[in-house]
């Protein structure tokens, strides 16, 4: 009998546990410490990203946030972190542009000149016990300064490329 009631409790007390969830939150931003009209066009190979993300910045900017990306995941599922496959940044102002191709932590352009222009940091959680969830949060930041321009090249390319802009 005693074996019944343990039964009973602990079944009881498996029901009314509720299952927490886990979302992946990862951060997109970009910082404008130039006068320029920046075009950044970023591609990945994440399952919630169709092809690429695109922004455009006009003018200086502090920390604008150019991308949210956010996905609920399974209990004991492995966080899929946001891969950066490519990315190009273009400089409406002066027709240039710049071009990185890698996964971003793996193969690095030049971890000492990129890290003066892109950083992602540390992952860090927040629990809501409201919600029953905990969120785990990536923030990558851009910036658009003199290291990053000094690598720019000239493209012609962007005259058809961005051809209403040109127009103007």
């Amino acid at each position: 009998m005693k074996h019944i009631i343990f039964s009973i409790f602990i079944c009881l007390f498996l029901a009314s546990c509720v299952e927490w969830t886990r979302k992946q939150t990862d951060y997109h931003y970009i910082i404008n410490q130039s006068n320029k009209e920046i075009v950044h066009i970023l591609y990945s190979d994440h399952e919630l990203v169709a092809d690429s993300f695109v922004s455009q910045i006009h003018e200086n900017s502090d920390t604008t946030l150019e991308w949210e990306v956010s996905e609920v995941v399974g209990v004991g599922e492995v966080v899929r972190e946001f891969d950066y496959n490519s990315f190009y940044i273009f400089n409406l102002t002066d027709t240039s542009s710049f071009h990185w191709e890698g996964v971003f932590g793996r193969h690095e352009y030049n971890t000492v000149v990129f890290s003066d222009f892109f950083s992602k940091s540390s992952v860090s959680t927040l629990s809501n016990n409201k919600l029953r969830e905990t969120n785990w949060i990536t923030k990558y930041y851009l910036t658009v300064n003199d290291t990053l321009l000094s690598l720019m090249t000239k493209d012609y390319s962007m005259l058809e490329r961005f051809k209403e802009y040109y127009q103007k």
